[in-house]
């Protein structure tokens, strides 16, 4: 069973907002916590609906002239982010040849914006 059109949509504002506010502070999440997180629908955090809706908020962020949010979402094991990510930002013209020096740029970045903004 997929999730509806409005599901999609609240469990993208609520990500965005976790996510905003992890910033704030420089604190990366894990998928799964992030998750475990979410009130107002479930999903798995590796459902592919999940990827897609963190894809969808990195672009959203990206067109809205900010850094990529998905960047604090992290896996447990290695502490960067997983494939997905990376396959993403090569997609919009990132140089992600050093994917841990990719990641801590942009990690900075993200913490930078959403530390000055009210």
């Amino acid at each position: 069973m997929g999730l509806s059109d409005t599901d999609r949509a609240v469990i993208k504002a609520e990500m965005r907002d976790i996510l905003v506010n992890l910033a704030r502070i420089n604190q990366p999440i894990a998928y799964s916590e992030l998750a475990a997180q979410l009130k107002t629908a479930y999903i798995h955090y590796r459902a592919p609906a999940f990827g897609q809706i963190l894809r969808e908020i990195a672009a959203d962020e990206e067109e809205a002239g900010r850094p990529m949010l998905a960047v604090l979402v992290v896996n447990k094991q290695t502490g960067i982010c997983g494939a997905g990510f990376f396959k993403h930002a090569a997609a919009k013209g990132y140089d992600v040849s050093d994917i841990e020096a990719f990641w801590r740029a942009e990690l900075a970045r993200v913490h930078d914006y959403w530390s000055n903004v009210e």
